[in-house]
């Protein structure tokens, strides 16, 4: 039992690092510049607030959210489909335009 749970932990530590080395070459593209984008906003946000401060306000948070949820459950639901509508149709757009842009832009580079 031990093994079987030691072998499973394994496996998912070395899918975990296989991920992240993918992401630290660049190899998928779109990862790596979501990580690069993640990283640059927690280090914006801990620059204007400290590390005591975010664990308070994300404790408060995780506390108050699953009670909120399940009293306004039917609003929330609505407002967030909404939301997710919305944001599929710009991400559609960045993810059309962004892309190819980037890549035109270091052809560019690469050809002069």
């Amino acid at each position: 039992m031990v093994n079987n749970a030691a072998a499973s932990f394994r496996v998912k530590i070395n899918n975990v690092l296989l991920i992240a080395h993918d992401i630290t070459l660049g190899k998928d593209f779109i990862l790596f510049f979501k990580v690069v984008l993640s990283l640059w906003l927690l280090s914006v946000i801990g620059s204007f607030i400290s590390f005591f401060t975010i664990a308070y306000v994300g404790t408060i948070i995780l506390i108050t959210l699953p009670a909120l949820y399940s009293k306004y459950d039917e609003h929330v639901d609505k407002y967030c489909g909404m939301l997710h509508h919305r944001f599929s149709k710009h991400y559609k757009v960045v993810d059309e335009n962004v892309p190819s842009r980037l890549f035109r832009s270091l052809s560019k580079d690469k050809d002069s």
